[in-house]
């Protein structure tokens, strides 16, 4: 089920991707086009300039990183270590830099609301796995088709891409969110018609589901 995920994945995410970028270049064209100084329209235009450079690497970025994860997850079905999320106290919050931050904050948001929009789905396929796994437990965000994948690997990707200032890589974010993340209904009904199809149907309470916001013991 896992490979016929992925392949799925594969196959939609592409063009999501390529229309999120297009949109970011017509949106940075546009800022260019109206900004009030020399300053703004040079800061808008190269930011333009090199994400066009880059945009081809970007994108093979992402979809690699994608498949690394679900690389890494198979690696490790046997031994699948829950580890507790990480919250940050108010002192770690102070430490980290101001793009660390406002960027993990936009993540964890993107995250919440597609984790809200797909909750079904997820649920489904979270059960499927934990059936495949043999696991008790399994989070929904250790899946590797799961929201928290799929943004984290485009996080990465991101970061790889030198000279963005900060408010580029959030409206990227903010970008990515609208043109991919909010359009995955048909890869997640796909992945559970898969798991339907194998006979992947365990009932409600059969493996317990630990949702994202829950803290390991």
């Amino acid at each position: 089920m896992l490979g016929q995920c992925t392949q799925l994945l594969q196959r939609e995410l592409p063009a999501l991707v390529d229309d999120a970028l297009q949109r970011v270049d017509d949106a940075l064209y546009e800022f260019a086009d109206k900004a009030e100084s020399d300053h703004g329209y040079a800061s808008y235009f190269e930011a333009q300039r090199h994400l066009r450079h880059q945009r081809g690497n970007l994108k093979r970025r992402f979809l690699r990183n994608l498949t690394d994860t679900v690389v890494l997850f198979q690696d490790a079905s046997h031994h699948l270590s829950m580890v507790a999320e990480r919250s940050f106290d108010s002192e770690e919050l102070q430490i980290l830099g101001e793009k660390d931050l406002e960027e993990s904050l936009v993540l964890a948001n993107m995250i919440s609301k597609a984790e809200t929009r797909y909750l079904r789905p997820l649920r489904d396929l979270t059960r499927h796995f934990a059936q495949l796994l043999r696991r008790p437990e399994l989070r929904q965000r250790d899946i590797p088709v799961s929201p928290t994948a799929i943004a984290n690997a485009f996080a990465a990707a991101l970061r790889s891409v030198d000279e963005l200032d900060l408010s580029t890589v959030l409206f990227m974010h903010k970008i990515f969110d609208q043109q991919v993340m909010d359009r995955l209904d048909a890869f997640y009904a796909g992945c559970v018609d898969f798991a339907l199809a194998q006979g992947l149907s365990p009932a409600a309470d059969k493996h317990e589901i630990v949702k994202s916001t829950e803290r390991g013991a």
